[in-house]
């Protein structure tokens, strides 16, 4: 989303919706004006790729990615009453490949990345999206399956998923340029059974994962509080006290320290919101 009252969301088929009044009640409008009527039940036929994240810069620029390694970023104005347009601006290089998550820098707004699960695993843009090029990456990652991205403050942005079997993470300080550091991780979250969903940091040297442990015979939740130095990162085990059946898939932190900050991570599990348990 992009703050204030307004929110937006995507999903599978081109499922992407805006709220401009979010809290009790609100009201989604369909953000595919292009695409007219679909069959005889009058709905909008948006986009037939799958979206997997959107960052807005403010009320009118925006981007989507999913499918196909593509990235789409509005055309025109959203803020008109009429909805967005929207243009492609990067796709099809990885047919097969599928981009997950999208962080921009909070000192330069302009300078994020988009990460996947295709080659390259991170892409880097430094004009919100109007342009994009492949990040260079530490030997042995180039064929990182990358799931979630965020902010952590002064130009640094994290990117997490998975290579060479276990939990991986990675820096870009986009002040300096479009590589890819490998954080060296040590602790549980390498458990090769672990497979991570979701990443927030509260700041470049503390933040969170989660997602779920699957043995082969049952799921259970898991998060782990993250402590990075440099290059190096500590996992500890944050998950709730007693085991809960089932899967976090996102995580989201409000403050400044692991300590004073809220966390909440949500997910399909019997209880599905966590808010601070042990975290």
């Amino acid at each position: 989303g992009y703050g204030g009252n307004t929110c937006w969301v995507v999903g599978t088929w081109g499922f992407l919706r805006r709220s401009r009044n979010v809290g009790p009640g609100a009201t989604w409008e369909t953000q595919s004006p292009t695409y007219g009527a679909h069959a005889t039940c009058g709905a909008i036929d948006e986009p037939l790729w799958r979206l997997q994240d959107v960052h807005f810069q403010d009320e009118d620029e925006g981007l989507v990615v999913g499918q196909n390694y593509l990235i789409a970023k509005t055309q025109t104005g959203c803020s008109n009453g009429t909805g967005c347009r929207w243009q492609l601006k990067y796709g099809f290089v990885t047919p097969n490949g599928v981009l997950n998550a999208l962080a921009f820098s909070n000192v330069n707004q302009d300078r994020g990345v988009a990460v996947g699960n295709g080659a390259p695993p991170v892409l880097y843009t430094q004009d919100f999206g109007d342009t994009w090029i492949a990040a260079s990456m530490p030997a042995g990652s180039q064929n990182a399956a990358l799931v979630a991205a965020d902010d952590a403050g002064g130009g640094i942005l994290f990117a997490a998923g998975r290579n060479a079997g276990v939990s991986a993470l990675y820096k870009v300080n986009t002040g300096i340029g479009s590589a890819a550091m490998k954080v060296n991780l040590s602790g549980p979250i390498l458990d090769p059974d672990f497979v991570l969903k979701g990443i927030s940091f509260l700041s470049q040297t503390e933040g969170f994962a989660v997602g779920v442990r699957n043995d082969g015979l049952s799921e259970e939740v898991c998060a782990y509080r993250l402590t990075v130095s440099g290059l190096s990162g500590v996992a500890t085990d944050a998950s709730p006290f007693y085991a809960i059946p089932g899967m976090l898939a996102a995580v989201a932190s409000v403050g400044t320290s692991a300590n004073a900050g809220t966390i909440l991570a949500v997910g399909t599990a019997i209880d599905p919101v966590l808010t601070n348990r042990k975290l």
